[in-house]
Order: C-alpha cells, then sequence, then structure tokens
C-alpha cells in the first residue's frame, strides 16, 4: 500500500521511520536507562517480597530443623514456599516487560528490564544468607578451602547467567503481550 507521501514501502521500512521520526521530535533521554529502572524497581520490590514470604515462614522453617531429615508436612510446605518465590519472580519480570513495552512501544528494552530484574532479585538471595539468624540458613560444618570457593563462585556466575536470561525471556513476553494491538507490530495481512 502506498504510504502519506504515494510512495511503496515495506512494513520494515515504514516502522524505521516512524521509529527515526519519533527519535527526531523527541530529543529526550534513551529509552534503555528507563527501562532499567523500572527493571531495577521492579526487581527491588520482588526482592522485598522474597524476603516477607521467607519471614512469614518462619515457623515451618523451624519445624523442619527440629524434625530432621525426614520428608513431612514441614518440608511439603518448604518447598510449596520455594514455588511461590519462583513463581512471583516469573511474574515480576513479565511485569516489568509489560510496564516497558506499554511505556515505550519497544520489545527489545522490555528484554533488559527483565533481565536486571532477575539478576538483582538471584543475587538478593545471596545476600540475605549473610544476615545472621536469617529464616532458612542452613548451617555446614565442611571445611572450606580455595578450590569449593572457586567452583561455587563459578557455579552462582553459571545460574546467575542462566536465570537472568530466563527473566529476559520472561520480560520480552510481557513486552510482546504489550505491544501485540500497536499498529507498528500489526502485519500488512491484518490492516
Amino acid at each position: 500500500m502506498p504510504d502519506s507521501k504515494g510512495q511503496y514501502s515495506s512494513y520494515t521500512s515504514r516502522r524505521n521511520r516512524s521509529y527515526n521520526n519519533d527519535d527526531q521530535e523527541n530529543e529526550g533521554p534513551s529509552r534503555l536507562p528507563r527501562a532499567l529502572l523500572i527493571g531495577a524497581g521492579v526487581g527491588i520490590v520482588c526482592v522485598g517480597l522474597n524476603v516477607a514470604l521467607t519471614f512469614l515462614g518462619t515457623p515451618i522453617f523451624h519445624a523442619y530443623a527440629n524434625e530432621g531429615k525426614e520428608a513431612t508436612g514441614s518440608s511439603y510446605a518448604l518447598i510449596g514456599l520455594g514455588c511461590v518465590s519462583f513463581f512471583i519472580q516469573l511474574f515480576a519480570c513479565f511485569i516489568a516487560g509489560f510496564i516497558v513495552g506499554k511505556n515505550f512501544v519497544q520489545r527489545q528494552p522490555g528484554f533488559y528490564a527483565g533481565i536486571l530484574a532477575a539478576a538483582i532479585s538471584y543475587l538478593a538471595s545471596f545476600v540475605v544468607r549473610y544476615i545472621p539468624n536469617y529464616p532458612g540458613n542452613l548451617t555446614s560444618n565442611t571445611p572450606v578451602n580455595g578450590a569449593t570457593v572457586g567452583g561455587g563462585i563459578v557455579t552462582v556466575i553459571v545460574f546467575l547467567i542462566i536465570w537472568s536470561l530466563i527473566g529476559g525471556l520472561i520480560g520480552l513476553w510481557g513486552a510482546r503481550v504489550a505491544t501485540r494491538n500497536h499498529p507498528d507490530y500489526v502485519s500488512e495481512s491484518q490492516e
């Protein structure tokens, strides 16, 4: 179909031209720092929710510590708390991507917001383990040497990358849901 100037163009060129016009009209700051700010805010809220969930589950942690290694109702409740915490983090990444997608009408910043939200929540789960008497901490009497510390750090970094990419993909999904009916993303066959 011809555009407003009577020229035939593809969907991609029209979209690129509309983004270039938006950038020339709006000389404000880049979208990426604002998307990262939204991702950081959602990540901090997610950390707060996980800490609150942990403190609400304190009686279950104490009951499990007193029971020993047997599978009882307390162990199943701990599995349930872990699953709730997991899905809260996934939902937070989706919300971060959705907010960014609605605000900026672009999907890529939603991916970055999801990455940052997931990374903050994952790293905070290690930071809170250094709080004395924090519920859920397990003490260990095994000796520590350089190889176990190095292996632990490599494992944390690998799982941080994996969890961040999962959070980024969930954030991208949220941005896609937010922009699915926007005219820039509707295909020509539906027009």
